[in-house]
């Protein structure tokens, strides 16, 4: 690490050259990497209300409500 500002800047100046890592996504199509399963859609099929999938969700976007509805 004789010289860390220059192997730094030589690394700034690589990747200046190389381009952009994103895709230019409003002028080209998105094209989802291989194995993607889409977006999760909620399902009342199955769900027996235990909360479960709730504690598990990493952001904590999943809610659980009970139905406090009286249609029966």
């Amino acid at each position: 690490m004789k010289y860390p500002k220059i192997r730094e800047l030589v690394h700034a100046i690589k990747v200046l050259i190389k381009g952009p890592a994103t895709t230019k996504f409003p002028f080209e199509p998105h094209t989802p990497p291989e194995g993607f399963r889409g977006k999760p859609l909620p399902s009342n099929e199955g769900c027996i209300g235990c909360g479960a999938c709730a504690e598990v969700c990493p952001a904590s976007a999943i809610h659980v409500v009970e139905n406090l509805s009286n249609n029966g």
